[in-house]
């Protein structure tokens, strides 16, 4: 079997598609988010914290900040498709948790993105 044959046997598993429609609109959410608080402007935004350095917070450009939100869809691209890969090979349960476990690195990766913003919109 392909991915595609794949894909249409996921489609008819409820409990898959609704896990990967759950991913799907974290990410779209997590981008709108993105583009909300993202502001293109001459600014230094910081971007990155070290508590062993004389100088705490490291500073980059304003679109920096979009990498975060393509880290989110790759990361939703690359769960959707290796999971696919394990509904094929080690059955759905195996495919289910991986996208569960995908799911909470997207809510992590949110709220991460969601502090970072905070410590943005502190120094404009």
């Amino acid at each position: 079997m392909n991915i595609k044959q794949a894909f249409q046997m996921a489609i008819k598993d409820r409990a898959f598609l609704a896990v990967v429609i759950v991913m799907i609109a974290l990410v779209l959410i997590m981008v709108m988010t993105t583009a909300l608080h993202i502001h293109p402007s001459e600014l230094q935004v910081p971007v990155r914290f070290s508590s062993f350095s004389f100088q705490r917070y490291y500073t980059d450009k304003w679109y920096y900040l979009l990498s975060f939100v393509l880290l989110g869809i790759i990361m939703m691209v690359a769960h959707i498709f290796i999971a696919l890969k394990l509904y094929l090979q080690k059955g759905r349960e195996l495919a289910l948790m991986f996208m569960w476990l995908g799911v909470s690195i997207v809510v992590i990766a949110a709220i991460t993105i969601v502090a970072i913003f905070r410590v943005v919109l502190f120094t404009q």
